[in-house]
């Protein structure tokens, strides 16, 4: 069964819960980097990603160990901080946005 197209109502709605899911998320990210100790030296899987981003952005895109960590997030971090030049909040503004696009999944 076929499903019509959405209504121009169904558009806005749909548009309204990402933009709700992103305002939640980016307002998490303030929060967490206004009061978490960690943010700014983040420790165990988001330092060891943070590091390897980081060698991957340097240009190291092979690099010389073995990772016990998924690739290709690596990879993704280090676009990101190449275009925002090595921002860890850039990093997680980009996530947050990410994550309010889940919205459409559902």
């Amino acid at each position: 069964m076929s499903r019509l197209p959405w209504t121009a109502r169904e558009r806005w709605l749909v548009a309204l819960l990402v933009l709700v899911a992103l305002v939640a998320r980016a307002w998490t990210v303030a929060q967490y980097e206004q009061a978490h100790p960690q943010a700014q030296a983040p420790v165990i899987d988001e330092r060891s990603y943070d590091r390897w981003a980081r060698e991957i952005a340097a240009g190291d895109w092979v690099g010389k160990e073995v990772y016990f960590q998924e690739p290709l997030y690596p990879y993704w971090l280090a676009c990101v901080y190449q275009v925002a030049g090595g921002s860890r909040s850039a990093a997680r503004h980009a996530q947050a946005a990410l994550g309010a696009l889940t919205v459409l999944l559902v």
